[in-house]
C-alpha cells in the first residue's frame, strides 16, 4: 500500500475525529494531528474499531518497520498481506470463516469489517454477536451495533453476546419476578 493510500485509509477508515474529540475531551480542530503527535503514544484509540493498547500488546514489534503509530503499522501489515487483529473483539480469521462471501479479502478482512461489516450487522468475532446486540439494544433498523457497544453500550452494561442460562437459573429469575407482582402470572 503506497504511503498516500495509507494516509487516505487512515483518515477515512481508522480515524474518527468526532469519536476522538469526544472520547478524549479535545475541542476544535487538529484531532488527527494530536493523535499522530501525542495520542497514539498515550494509548488513545483513533476510532471505536482500533484499540491502540491492545494492538501494541498483541504485536510488540509494531515499530520494527518504521510505523509512527500502531494504526499505521496495522495498515502496513495489511498492505503486505499479513492479517492483524485491531481490537480484542475483531478477529479477522473468524470474520472470514463466518462470512464466506468475503473469502477473497484475506488480510484485509478486519479493514472490511471497519469500513462495511459493522454497518451490515456482521459479527466480527465469537466475542461479539452483532445480530443479538442489534435485537436487544438498538432501535428497529438501527445499524452499527459494534460501534454502539464500544461507544455507549459497554458503559451501560450491555452484553456483547448472549449469556445462556440453565433451566434452574431461568426458573429462579422468573420466581423473583413473579414474587414482585401483585397478581400471579
Amino acid at each position: 500500500m503506497a504511503l498516500r493510500d495509507m494516509a487516505t485509509v487512515m483518515r477515512d477508515a481508522l480515524f474518527d475525529a468526532e469519536f476522538y474529540r469526544q472520547t478524549y475531551g479535545l475541542g476544535g480542530t487538529g484531532a488527527l494531528r494530536h493523535f499522530l503527535a501525542e495520542g497514539d503514544g498515550m494509548g488513545f484509540d483513533p476510532c471505536p474499531f482500533f484499540s491502540a493498547n491492545f494492538y501494541k500488546a498483541r504485536y510488540p514489534d509494531w515499530r520494527a518497520e518504521g510505523a509512527r503509530t500502531a494504526a499505521e503499522d496495522f495498515l502496513r501489515q495489511i498492505g503486505r498481506g499479513r492479517m492483524r487483529q485491531p481490537h480484542p473483539l475483531i478477529d479477522p480469521a473468524y470474520y472470514l470463516a463466518r462470512h464466506p462471501d468475503l473469502a477473497g479479502l484475506g488480510a484485509a478482512a478486519a479493514l472490511h469489517f471497519i469500513t462495511h461489516g459493522d454497518d451490515e450487522v456482521r459479527s466480527p468475532s465469537a466475542g461479539f454477536d452483532a445480530g443479538f446486540y442489534q435485537r436487544c439494544y438498538l432501535a428497529l433498523e438501527q445499524r452499527r451495533p459494534f460501534r454502539h457497544f464500544v461507544t455507549r453500550g459497554r458503559a451501560l452494561g450491555h452484553l456483547p453476546v448472549p449469556q445462556p442460562r440453565s433451566r434452574a437459573q431461568s426458573r429462579a429469575a422468573m420466581e423473583g419476578l413473579v414474587q414482585g407482582l401483585e397478581r400471579p402470572v
